[in-house]
């Protein structure tokens, strides 16, 4: 696998740039090893799968201090500016630059445009309506409470038919973490309060596939008890009608965490009845 192999397509169609710069004409005259080391980035990009590689050695002989002119560095601004860049390659930093301003200005126009790895242009963001996962997701990440987290899931080996099946995610207690280092940053809430949380949480992971659930009183018969018989997960009760109103069976989860179609919704009554007459 070469090198070219992890840079997208569409970042390989644009050139790369190889900036060389020595200080002084004393450098160019008689450093001739640096000159030839940086000249050699040109094969470094052809490695990696670009078709198109340009020198610009404009700046040879001049300081990258910011206290003269570099033509060579303003021609790579301009390329960079217009998108038509998809490398720069240059022996170390300080080739580019030693001056501040100059440094920052060109990180920034590297990174003005954000691009996913497809190459599309990102212009704007499209904002969707929050959705109960993400709220979920958010409040069971530890890095929300200020802590860095290694070692979360594990993979785990069976053997499965004579053949070795590895699988990946597997989620292990807080108390198996590898790493947990607590104050790495600031959070949004404390610690105690996250561990907290996790308990709420744990108690009212009411909606999930499997497993037997009690009950949670109301009116209906069968609250917590009920699981659709298309997704798996478990029905939610709602009331409706006035007043007391009558119960209402609904597969509401994968609606709340994944804007998906409810799979049915039946009135609880008859089903209540049907149960009470069997018991």
């Amino acid at each position: 696998m070469t090198s070219g192999n992890l840079i997208p397509t569409a970042v390989l169609k644009r050139k790369a740039v190889v900036y060389v710069r020595q200080s002084t004409q004393a450098q160019v005259q008689l450093n001739l090893e640096s000159q030839r080391r940086q000249y050699e980035l040109v094969d470094v990009a052809r490695r990696w799968g670009f078709r198109k590689v340009e020198v610009i050695d404009e700046d040879l002989g001049r300081t990258a201090s910011g206290a003269v002119e570099r033509p060579g560095f303003e021609r790579l601004v301009d390329d960079l500016c217009t998108g038509h860049v998809g490398a720069v390659l240059c022996l170390e930093a300080s080739r580019l630059s030693r001056n501040g301003p100059d440094w920052h200005r060109l990180l920034e126009l590297c990174g003005e445009v954000p691009r996913p790895s497809d190459g599309k242009k990102m212009v704007s963001f499209d904002w969707v309506p929050i959705r109960y996962r993400n709220v979920i997701s958010i409040l069971k990440n530890p890095f929300y409470a200020g802590a860095y987290v290694y070692g979360k899931s594990e993979k785990r080996t069976e053997i499965v038919d004579g053949r070795v099946r590895k699988s990946y995610g597997h989620y292990k207690p807080a108390s198996e973490w590898a790493v947990v280092l607590n104050d790495h940053h600031e959070g949004y809430i404390g610690w105690s309060e996250y561990e907290r949380n996790q308990e709420l949480l744990a108690a009212n992971a009411y909606g999930k596939a499997g497993g037997v659930k009690s009950g949670r009183g109301g009116r209906a018969l069968l609250p917590g008890l009920i699981s659709c018989g298309r997704c798996g997960r478990r029905l939610v009760v709602m009331y409706a009608g006035r007043g007391q109103g009558y119960p209402v069976y609904r597969c509401e989860r994968g609606n709340l965490m994944m804007a998906q179609a409810r799979c049915m919704s039946f009135n609880g009554f008859r089903t209540d009845a049907a149960v009470t007459r069997e018991a």
